[in-house]
């Protein structure tokens, strides 16, 4: 059902929402003229790179909320979610500066 009069919001206003196209871009400029280098593998990094740093976590906590997930099937949900966050980025330290601030409830 849909429902009337809701509109979409993004945390930080709509500008904010473009922080991965702008992460992006910048990477592209850095390899592109900086390194000279025109790898597609680079690029994909890039782009992986924008978006886990645009809200990968913050949509699973909003999928978590519209799936009406609360308490301790939350806290299962958020290892499950931190472990594909983990498997990603590959590094326990990337995997902690992305979930911990996410996924830590705001008192």
């Amino acid at each position: 059902m849909k429902e009337k009069g809701k509109k979409l919001t993004f945390r930080g206003g709509v500008l904010f929402s473009l922080v991965p196209v702008v992460i992006y871009v910048f990477f592209c400029v850095i390899l592109f003229i900086g390194f000279k280098a025109f790898n597609m593998e680079a690029l994909a990094v890039g782009g992986f790179l924008a978006l886990l740093i645009g809200g990968l976590s913050g949509g699973f906590v909003w999928m978590a909320n519209s799936m009406g997930i609360h308490g301790g099937l939350f806290v299962a949900f958020t290892f499950l979610a931190t472990c594909i966050v983990s498997t990603a980025t590959g590094s326990f330290i990337g995997t902690m500066f992305i979930a911990f601030p996410i996924f830590t409830p705001q008192v």
